[in-house]
């Protein structure tokens, strides 16, 4: 199994600046407590489906930079159920 920990998210992540590298750093270090247990529960034990899943969690969290959706139809949903 490949080690997936904050170590690797660190390097592979896009190098944020300013207030975003301090969020970054606290998000990856979440993520790399957990992500090789993730990662084993749901078989993803292969570099492709590694790499998929980090394509995916790199592109929905801005790199590691957010945990809030960007994704505009995400955020107007949201609005609605909680109105």
């Amino acid at each position: 199994m490949i080690e997936v920990d904050a170590t690797l998210l660190r390097e592979i992540a896009p190098r944020a600046t300013g207030e975003r590298k301090q969020k970054q750093a606290q998000i990856i270090a979440a993520v790399g407590k957990c992500c090789t247990a993730a990662l084993d529960k749901y078989a993803s034990d292969t570099r492709l489906r590694i790499g998929h899943f980090l394509s995916r969690t790199f592109e929905e969290s801005g790199g590691f930079r957010t945990t809030v959706s960007m994704d505009p139809a995400e955020n107007t949903r949201a609005a609605r159920i909680s109105a």
